[in-house]
């Protein structure tokens, strides 16, 4: 839905009523900062999509996604010794090359 179209909608006074069901709980800690992020429009309908079934609005599965993203170690995260994901994935590029190097010249001798 558009701006222009939830200003038209949400105009009319019987689309202001809650939502019927339990009503949603409030965070237990605050929300602080307002992040923008723009998408392109057809993740941001896969993220409607996905946050709809799972029962939740946007921003919330965006924040969900995020945190488990930062919990299991993404990309820039740092691991138990404090090294940068990105440079041990680098690291370890590296040591695949120079082992497929090292194979192929003993299989040509």
């Amino acid at each position: 839905m558009s701006d222009a179209e939830a200003f038209e909608y949400y105009d009319d006074p019987a689309n202001r009523e809650p939502a019927p069901g339990r009503p949603r709980r409030r965070p237990a800690r605050p929300l602080t900062q307002h992040v923008p992020v723009r998408f392109p429009a057809e993740t941001i309908e896969h993220v409607r999509a996905r946050a709809g079934a799972d029962g939740m609005t946007v921003s919330a599965w965006i924040r969900r996604a995020v945190e488990r993203a930062l919990r299991q170690g993404g990309a820039g995260a740092e691991d138990a010794r404090g090294e940068d994901t990105r440079a041990v994935v680098e690291r370890l590029r590296q040591d695949v090359a120079e082992l497929a190097a090292a194979l192929e010249r003993s299989e040509s001798r």
